[in-house]
């Protein structure tokens, strides 16, 4: 039986009622209206019994649903991990405890508040397009740095996917916040760690090679491929078998079963020896010390690790040496026989003692001087009658405690000999090294008759080192110290500062101008220059303080012992001073100064290379803020220069990974609105990132001189478009390739230019070079020459951001350019601004006097174009007509222009 509704019940008893009073006079009429009612009444009465039923069953169901919801609340809220629900505006819906605690920050004043105060702003777009993918669907997933509340910044992980809000039906975000600052610590670490092993293996000079478990090569260091004579990574892949091709010292080969390798890869057993020789990569051969240890992983043994040196100098000096000894030995044993002859009297010829270059000393068993051969008085200055009778003792220099002679003298009394480095001293008090072998003579029945030591003086050897250290350790141009032994002391006195509880101040000093001195008076003037201005350092400095000559023009002070930060303003300002003053060089007075970037330990780094890191990031500070100054570090500059350094990262990984893009601006005869010309712009899209804005990453390049390859790869690249759109159909039109400084000082900029146009096969009438006004100014003479060349291979020059430099009639009669474009600065407020007006009008007319055509920079009114159009300047760009495009929809858009007549291009601003 089907059940009414209730409202079918009402309805029925109504109809009823109604019934009842428009027919209460017919009884029967009444008997079936009081059965109809009847039948509603039990309907009415059925359906109440449902309605209770669906009650209980919605208590029961509601009860459930609070037992679940303060089940999962307890979840959310006792989560160890942060939780947030964001709406679609992305304002914050809920949080929990982890979060709150995460951003620093009271519940309250994050519930229905926007995140974004307290995310990084370089951050917020990546945050927005996380939640846009969320809203869109999808789930997200971001490493995103956020700001707490009072505190540093955190990195996090954003995870977040829809759900519907069950109390409004809406769709919401569910993010996930991890905090990530634990293991971005520990990646540092990890690439720390891993960079200090990498140096440790290219500084090392012995050879270290890594073998995988079937004996094939998978990585070297320098040390290894210089001795085997294998460049670069020539040797990954080998087999060391056939790399190597062991031998043993009589020159037959070692197989594979036999060698240490195979062996220590059944074994596990470390392995060395020194009696095996290697083959290098032209089939010579070398004597080698090798150590062969085992790699394990969680299955056993991975691979191994092979280290070897090249001892064969080493094993000809040890035969060389073991020949002279086996010679003096056999002299000695003569010579003793002699002596028990002749009652055990010492009687060495004449002739020995003459003819060794080294000194002899001969001792009885009491340690005094028995004889002395010429040499040794050559050599030490005392006479024979001076040294008998006397301890050898009487000669020592002091150098050498008294534990150095305990262990000799054991040596001695164990193995009837020693040999070392000693230093001693003359008899005019001249201390000198000498290189000492000391040998005993013992009777038949093993008592010492004597003691012989043959030296000879190593001063000559001693001094080289030191020139060679001194090569290695000091400037040869200025005589300070070099990066190297810098870096040593600056690490020195941060020891020194932990221990007296001061601070150490770090000048980074980086001449200003120095580059025109070399240019005009060349590099023996630069040399000259850079030797006065280290003389004028140290005269500013005190002795415990250190200057050195990083490379360049590049100086650093290292301040020690500071107990007030206030004592290093004075001698920053003294060095500024002094550096400024005029130097003669070559009849010519040049005046340089300088630029000075200060950072200081512990409060600015807390190790050298944080310091000098943060000390060059304040002196490029100094220069940008006008030169001939010092500025102080601060966290600012630091996060500037790691934004600097990531962007020229980027830009490396671009260059090799061909990130790069050119979108073209069409320019347009406002008049006709045909197309009359492109220009060409470079575009980034950096993986993770988005469209990185040429003002961000020009300069970078400009700095790091990757501005060469960049512009040249946009000048192939143009070229190449043109001629795709030939292909296309479309008529030839001319593209405009903005060209640096550096460029522009290229000495092959001519050939490469040629080259790239014959390359591509663009006619050199559709290629057109846009400099800037400074570089035109620079160098006047020089700049008419090259673009004099330009020309002449019927390539057309434009004056790009006309009117914000150094702007010069004269310059410009004098310079072989076809165009002058007028800065968008001067463009986007008119027509109202009449200063703007005057610029444009006089510019537009001054290209007219000269004959040279004008294009109009950033015009997006019609407004702007008209007005601009009635100065009589027809050639214009900007977004008006269109905004740059890239080639796929330049082809379109082009078509388009070509289909409509060229009439459609001022109809509407383009989107």
């Amino acid at each position: 039986m089907t059940t009414k509704s209730s409202k079918e019940v009402q309805g029925g008893i109504s109809n009823l009622r109604l019934k009842f009073k428009e027919h209460k006079s017919d009884k029967l009429r009444l008997v079936d209206l009081e059965q109809e009612l009847e039948r509603t009444l039990y309907d009415l009465s059925v359906h109440q019994e449902e309605l209770s039923t669906q009650n209980e069953e919605l208590v029961l169901s509601r009860e459930k649903l609070e037992t679940l919801y303060n089940k999962y609340s307890v979840l959310f809220e006792d989560s160890p991990v942060g939780y947030m629900v964001f709406d679609n505006k992305q304002r914050i819906l809920e949080t929990n405890q982890a979060a709150v605690e995460l951003f620093n920050i009271s519940k309250e004043q994050l519930i229905n508040r926007r995140i974004l105060p307290y995310i990084d702003g370089s951050e917020i777009r990546r945050f927005q397009e996380h939640l846009h993918r969320v809203f869109d669907g999808d789930q997200a997933i971001d490493e995103i740095q956020i700001i707490p509340k009072n505190g540093p910044s955190v990195p996090t992980i954003f995870q977040s996917h829809q759900i519907t809000d069950t109390s409004s039906g809406k769709q919401v975000s569910l993010t996930v916040i991890f905090d990530i600052s634990e293991r971005k610590r520990n990646e540092k670490q990890i690439a720390t760690l891993a960079e200090q092993n990498r140096r440790i293996l290219n500084a090392t000079g012995d050879g270290i090679i890594g073998i995988d478990k079937k004996g094939v090569v998978v990585f070297s260091n320098p040390a290894a491929e210089k001795m085997l004579k294998w460049s670069g990574n020539a040797l990954l892949g080998n087999h060391t078998e056939k790399l190597l091709q062991p031998q043993n010292q009589d020159g037959v080969p070692i197989n594979k079963d036999e060698f240490a390798i195979q062996l220590t890869l059944q074994d596990g057993e470390v392995r060395s020896a020194s009696d095996c020789s290697f083959c290098r990569r032209d089939d010579s051969r070398f004597q080698v010390e090798y150590n062969i240890s085992p790699t394990f992983d969680e299955s056993g043994i991975s691979g191994l690790v092979l280290t070897f040196s090249d001892i064969t100098e080493r094993k000809q000096n040890q035969e060389a040496l073991q020949e002279a000894h086996e010679l003096l030995e056999e002299r000695v044993k003569e010579r003793t026989k002699e002596l028990r002859v002749v009652n055990e009297r010492l009687n060495l010829t004449a002739q020995v003692f003459e003819c060794t270059a080294e000194a002899i000393v001969i001792t009885d068993s009491t340690n005094k001087i028995v004889e002395v051969n010429p040499a040794f008085s050559r050599i030490t200055g005392y006479s024979l009658i001076e040294a008998i009778g006397r301890d050898p003792g009487f000669m020592k220099s002091d150098r050498h405690d008294r534990e150095f002679y305990s262990i000799m003298w054991r040596k001695i009394w164990k193995d009837g000999f020693w040999q070392g480095e000693i230093w001693d001293r003359r008899k005019n008090g001249e201390i000198y090294p000498k290189w000492l072998s000391i040998n005993t003579v013992k009777n038949d029945s093993g008592e010492l008759i004597n003691c012989i030591g043959v030296f000879s003086d190593i001063s000559i050897v001693k001094s080289a080192e030191e020139k060679l250290e001194k090569l290695a350790f000091f400037d040869p141009l200025t005589a300070l110290p070099n990066r190297s032994l810098f870096k040593t002391r600056l690490e020195h006195e941060f020891t020194a500062a932990q221990r007296h509880n001061t601070k150490v101040a770090l000048l980074f000093l980086d001449l200003d101008n120095f580059k025109n001195v070399n240019d005009t008076l060349g590099h023996s003037a630069g040399d000259q220059l850079l030797v006065v201005m280290a003389d004028r350092i140290k005269s500013c400095v005190r002795e415990s303080d250190t200057v050195s000559r990083l490379g360049g023009d590049e100086f650093t002070v290292i301040l020690t012992g500071l107990e007030d930060e206030k004592a290093i303003s004075p001698v920053a300002d003294n060095i500024l001073r002094a550096l400024k003053q005029p130097v003669n060089l070559n009849e010519h007075q040049v005046m340089v100064g300088c630029s000075i970037g200060i950072a200081i330990y512990p409060t600015d780094g807390d190790s050298s290379d944080v310091l000098i890191r943060n000390a060059d990031a304040s002196m490029y500070h100094a220069k940008a803020m006008g030169r001939n100054s010092y500025a102080f570090f601060t966290e600012n500059l630091n996060e500037q220069a790691l934004t600097r350094l990531e962007i020229e990262n980027g830009l490396r990984k671009a260059l090799s990974d061909k990130l790069f893009t050119l979108h073209y601006q069409p320019k347009i005869d406002f008049i006709s609105g045909t197309v009359v010309g492109l220009e060409a712009l470079i575009r980034w899209e950096r993986p993770g990132i988005g469209l990185v804005s040429p003002a961000e990453f020009i300069p970078v390049a400009e700095e790091s001189g990757m501005i060469k390859e960049i512009g040249q790869f946009v000048l192939e690249r143009a070229c190449e478009h043109m001629m795709d759109l030939v292909k296309e159909g479309i008529s030839p039109l001319t593209v405009a390739v903005n060209l640096s400084i550096r460029q522009l000082k290229q000495s092959d900029l001519i050939a490469n230019l040629a080259n790239v146009l014959e390359k591509t096969k663009l006619p050199p009438s559709q290629l057109e070079l846009e400099i800037t006004e400074s570089m035109l100014a620079e160098d006047v003479r020089e700049a008419i020459v090259l673009l004099s060349e330009i020309r002449q291979m019927g390539i057309s020059i434009a004056v790009d951001d006309f009117g914000t430099g150094y702007s010069s009639l004269n310059y410009l009669k004098r310079f072989p350019i076809n165009t002058l474009k007028i800065d968008r600065s001067f463009v986007k407020d008119l027509p109202d601004d009449s200063d703007d007006a005057a610029i444009v009008s006089a510019i537009i007319s001054m290209a007219q006097s000269l004959g040279l055509n004008t294009v109009a920079e950033g015009v997006e009114t019609l407004e702007q174009g008209e007005f601009i159009s009635n100065l009589d300047c027809n050639n214009m760009q900007g977004f008006y007509f269109s905004k740059p495009l890239p080639i796929e929809e330049l082809i379109i858009y082009l078509k388009n222009v070509e289909a409509s007549n060229n009439s459609l291009l001022r109809l509407e601003k383009q989107a």
